[in-house]
């Protein structure tokens, strides 16, 4: 037998359905099952049916109970059930049968009503996406509100940095569900209004379609960069020369061969990732020389353009979670649009890179340090640009 499918994007009014499947049966295409997804569909000749999508208790609330009486009462009238999926029936007669007044009954209106509420269900997930995200930076936080609320800030600019693609697809996956929800909490209170479903096309029907689907295939085209992104993702262990914009010991003077920190320490790695607005690359190194170790981390970044460098240096800076902001002082430094330090730590940017160090050499004080790293970053970075 010849089949058919039709995939829609789930609505929670029964109108459109209930449009769909008498149109296709007058083209010869006879409604065999509803799902969540897709409706299916049977080749048959042409028939003009009328079909009824009614709400029911599934069998996960009261045994099947209230959808058992709900068959019954179309099965009275003459209409058979056609297929039922979760909280959703759908029941077919010849056109003009007359339907039963369902809703009229306590039970069938009671269970409908949890069905439309449970339908709105996904905003109190957008609630708990605004609240609980600030209760946690609250706990952490030691400043208070104000201090809890811009460290949270903070964190999600950093995720939109470095983790762009994946973040526009949470946002467009909450608003696929929100628009479902949203509708469906204008139905439920037209529902408890008049006492019986809208089946008259809304003249939001086609807005709401296309909202969702452009919501939807936003989420495909973000889930692809971000698998995309995810599998160019490099980690290799540190070369001894390298054309890569980040700095190598041996470019600031320290030439033994490489080891760790501590026995169990990291290796000496190289970590490169991309998101839609930079690429960076994060680098770990550890050399032994005459007896003494001398280490570097560093993290760098490649972004569109100088003024978005400078706008992130700026995040990275005012960030509530950055080591020893408090006492970062702005330093003059060669070759550099912007440069910062903190004893060990260095933060510069120069046109559309910045480069932020953690770097200690033995024996020296970490506000002296033999080295220089700024001239040795500068010199890098000018083969560059």
């Amino acid at each position: 037998m010849e089949k058919k499918y039709v995939f829609h994007l789930g609505d929670p009014a029964v109108g459109g359905y209930e449009a769909l499947y008498e149109r296709m049966a007058r083209k010869g295409w006879i409604l065999e099952k509803f799902g969540g997804f897709y409706s299916r569909f049977y080749k048959a000749e042409p028939r003009n049916l009328q079909y009824r999508m009614e709400l029911s208790n599934p069998k996960l609330h009261d045994n099947g109970e209230t959808q058992e009486k709900l068959i019954s009462l179309f099965n009275e009238r003459g209409w058979t059930h056609v297929s039922g999926k979760g909280e959703r029936n759908v029941f077919s007669a010849p056109e003009g049968s007359e339907a039963p007044d369902v809703y009229a009954e306590p039970e069938q209106r009671k269970a409908a009503l949890r069905i439309l509420r449970n339908d709105c269900g996904s905003l109190w997930f957008l609630l708990f996406l605004a609240v609980f995200p600030l209760v946690v930076a609250l706990i952490r936080s030691d400043s208070g509100f104000a201090g809890a609320f811009r460290q949270l800030i903070y964190t999600w600019l950093h995720i939109y940095y470095e983790r762009t693609a994946f973040l526009l697809l949470l946002i467009m996956l909450v608003i696929y569900y929100e628009l479902y929800s949203i509708r469906a909490l204008f139905i439920c209170k037209k529902f408890k209004k008049q006492g019986y479903l809208d089946r008259a096309p809304s003249k939001w029907s086609l807005p709401y379609k296309a909202a969702r689907a452009l919501a939807l295939l936003l989420c495909l085209v973000f889930l692809a960069l971000s698998v995309a992104q995810w599998a160019l993702n490099q980690k290799y262990e540190m070369p001894l020369d390298t054309d890569e914009p980040y700095l190598l010991l041996k470019d600031l003077g320290w030439e033994g061969e490489r080891s760790t920190v501590f026995d169990s320490g990291p290796e000496s790695t190289v970590e490169i990732n991309r998101s839609l607005l930079l690429k960076s690359w994060y680098t770990y190194e550890c050399v032994e020389q005459d007896g003494e170790k001398y280490w570097m981390y560093q993290s760098i970044y490649e972004l569109k353009n100088p003024k978005a460098a400078q706008r992130y240096a700026s995040l990275q800076l005012n960030a509530p979670d950055y080591l020893q902001r408090d006492r970062y002082w702005p330093v003059q430094a060669e070759g550099f649009d912007l440069a910062y330090r903190n004893g060990m730590y260095y933060l510069a940017v120069k046109d559309n890179y910045v480069c932020q160090i953690a770097y200690y050499e033995t024996g020296s004080d970490a506000d002296n340090q033999k080295a220089d790293v700024f001239a040795a970053l500068a010199g890098m970075l000018e083969k560059r640009t």
